[in-house]
């Protein structure tokens, strides 16, 4: 397996760790999609597509290993960055393919209401609320363009495994890599608590998610046996996640895709400023004392 072309993403790491770390991540990534995917039919199920660097290599590797009738799907509101994106195909490794359904303001108004009354709040993070209501959104649509469709495959957990979020080099800067070590099982944790609040919100439309990157088999390699150092260049470093920024590459991503910032997808999709001013003027409520505002 070539490396050549790696080292902006793994500066200083030898040709022969990151050949021998793409080598398994290749093979744990294409063994957890598999089995999730290989016993389903292929209309049974589409791949939640953002244009990010982890849904894109979903995309990729279902592609590949179950053909080109594999159904891509994103859902965004009208006039957002995604909308933007997704109706005129700019940046995106697989525009050609993906069925898009753009929703106004007013369905995720209404969307935000349901979610919010089916999760009671109990808990719940605002950034939680605002990923199931992105996710009720797309269950909505695909009753609609997809209606043989049960599952919607994500690409959560890359986020939490390598580094992804803004926060990790705040705590690279505080607390070093022990820092790091101790804050992946705890953003872990959190991901399965989303998931589990995803269930309560999808699971009455007919709906559940397949999850390959949370499987334990991926969790526990990228977890374990994964070095951070290949994971997060420090506490300056923006892009982070860039062992798997290079897995990209490998899977024949361009730099558009690979290079691309982290963004939240209840922010992409215009999610996050509908419910921000919902919360401004009383149209949902924040009950519950213990809830983290994000």
């Amino acid at each position: 397996m070539s490396t050549t072309g790696y080292s902006d993403l793994l500066p200083g790491v030898s040709e022969n760790v990151t050949s021998r770390l793409l080598a398994k991540l290749d093979h744990v990534a294409r063994s957890s999609v598999v089995k999730d995917l290989g016993d389903k039919k292929i209309d049974e199920y589409v791949v939640s597509y953002s244009g990010g660097i982890d849904s894109s290599i979903l995309s990729a590797l279902a592609l590949s290993l179950f053909g080109n009738e594999v159904s891509l799907f994103s859902v965004a509101r009208m006039g957002s960055r995604d909308g933007v994106e997704f109706s005129s195909g700019r940046d995106l490794a697989f525009a050609d393919r993906v069925l898009f359904s753009s929703v106004s303001g007013e369905l995720i108004e209404d969307a935000a209401k349901q979610v919010s009354s089916i999760l009671g709040f109990a808990n719940v993070r605002v950034s939680h609320l605002e990923d199931c209501i992105a996710f009720h959104l797309i269950a909505k649509e695909l009753q609609r363009k997809k209606p043989h469709a049960r599952y919607i495959v994500t690409a959560n957990g890359p986020d939490e495994l390598f580094c992804g979020y803004d926060r990790y080099r705040r705590i690279y800067l505080e607390g070093g890599l022990k820092g790091i070590e101790l804050e992946i099982p705890r953003a872990l944790k959190e991901a399965r608590d989303l998931k589990k609040a995803v269930r309560a919100v999808i699971g009455p439309l007919g709906f559940e998610t397949l999850d390959p990157f949370l499987s334990d088999e991926f969790v526990t390699f990228s977890k374990d046996d994964v070095p951070l150092q290949v994971k997060l260049n420090g506490p300056d470093d923006r892009l982070r996640k860039r062992l798997w920024r290079a897995y990209g590459r490998l899977l024949g991503l361009g730099d558009t895709t690979v290079l691309k910032p982290k963004r939240a997808m209840q922010y992409s999709m215009g999610i996050h400023a509908i419910v921000s001013g919902m919360l401004r003027r009383g149209e949902l409520v924040i009950e519950n004392p213990k809830i983290k505002k994000a």
